[in-house]
């Protein structure tokens, strides 16, 4: 029974009730092999846990898996949580979803959240959680999808189908396909008129309106713009598709039809005008997907005022915000993720044909940190400073895929 296992793991909790001293630089989890290490930002390994595996580093501690169940680690090498859950998430804002057992068949409600000393805050009573922000978390109960705060106390009224974190002081949530906002008081602040909405960013939140979207063929698929916090709209919406603000820049698409598919049973999408755009609604540069070498089949959002950018040629890399390509990634590396924290992870070309490629990270300045270039083809990343190319171009973050 969960009861007991919950009375038999709190002694074992209780003891791990000790603070977690503050990493003195920022680590990464790497693969080394097939086991995971710690590295800091130059690649040096600071820790060789002896785990199954290693993931979510966050607030100087990561989880782990022992094989069986899964407990967290800090940065210095200590089990400051237990390997007694199911599953665990990554902390944010000092709390971290954890699952336990469940107690038997079709029994799921087991997912509740811990805090740094592995005391249990919220009890395991969800079928599913994600992360905190701003103090509060979405979580799923008896199908019912509702905040809570660190102290599993619900927000209230706060009862709907789906729902985005919180930001600005307020979420996005759906009931009966209608989007709006609520505050912490579970108060709808903003109406639900949107077919689609998502969590604030840098001031604004992307939303798409109803009944807007065309369905018809050779009609471009209108409806999207951008409200503020007193849900006026201050970016037209005219837009086919939007991602969310970040680093000052967001990722919009206009002009996007339906067009019957190649075998004309169905429908397939003929992108439209890729382009990032500021705070006002002007272009800030174009992305390039007429025929061409600079034709772009991959674009992610802004993260760390660089943009992962994939070319049709088979060239990849990081624009910079003038939509210049600051970092190209050589041959040896398959495709890249975002930048956090100054370091993005990189996926290297399989050793062998169908085998498993490896992972790495590389920095800024486009060098590769791990691994050593000595362990991979010294080829595997090349930097061209900011304007070299002269080509316009723009989580993980947010994409677009322009060619599909």
């Amino acid at each position: 029974m969960v009861s007991v296992q919950l009375t038999t793991m709190l002694p074992i909790l209780l003891l791990c009730m000790v603070s977690i001293a503050p990493p003195p630089a920022e680590y990464f989890i790497a693969d080394r092999g097939n086991v995971q290490v710690l590295i800091d930002a130059e690649g040096r390994v600071v820790l060789e846990p002896k785990v199954a595996a290693a993931w979510g580093y966050a607030d100087g501690v990561f989880c782990f898996s022992d094989g069986s169940r899964v407990g967290y680690m800090d940065w210095t090498g200590r089990v400051v949580v237990p390997p007694v859950y199911v599953y665990g998430e990554a902390f944010r804002e000092g709390f971290a979803a954890v699952q336990l057992p469940d107690k038997g068949y079709m029994d799921r409600q087991q997912w509740g959240f811990i805090d740094l000393t592995g005391r249990l805050v919220v009890r395991p009573r969800y079928w599913a959680a994600s992360s905190f922000h701003e103090g509060a978390a979405f979580v799923l109960r008896n199908d019912v999808s509702e905040f809570v705060d660190s102290k599993g106390r619900t927000i209230p009224a706060a009862k709907f189908g789906w729902a985005g974190h919180f930001s600005d002081g307020v979420a996005p949530v759906e009931k009966d396909y209608r989007w709006g906002f609520i505050d912490r008081q579970g108060r709808m602040v903003i109406p639900q008129v949107y077919a689609r909405a998502e969590p604030f960013s840098e001031g604004l939140a992307a939303v798409t309106l109803l009944n807007e979207t065309m369905d018809r063929f050779d009609v471009p698929i209108v409806g999207s713009g951008f409200i503020d916090r007193n849900g006026k709209m201050v970016i037209e919406p005219k837009f086919s598709s939007t991602e969310p603000f970040s680093c000052g820049l967001a990722l919009v698409v206009e002009g996007t039809t339906w067009q019957p598919s190649r075998n004309r049973s169905g429908r397939e999408s003929l992108i439209g005008r890729v382009r990032f755009i500021d705070r006002t609604g002007k272009t800030a540069f174009e992305v390039t997907t007429a025929p061409g070498r600079g034709v772009v089949s991959r674009i992610e959002s802004f993260r760390e005022n660089l943009a992962y950018v994939e070319y049709a040629d088979g060239r990849k890399g990081y624009l910079d915000s003038k939509g210049q390509l600051a970092i190209e990634l050589g041959p040896g590396i398959e495709r890249g993720q975002a930048f956090e924290r100054g370091l993005a992870r990189v996926h290297l070309v399989p050793a062998r044909p169908g085998g498993a490629g490896a992972t790495g990270y590389v920095d800024r300045s486009g060098k590769l940190v791990w691994p050593k270039v000595s362990a991979v083809n010294a080829s595997a990343v090349t930097v061209e400073p900011p304007g070299q190319h002269g080509r316009p171009g723009p989580t993980s973050p947010s994409a677009i895929n322009p060619l599909q």
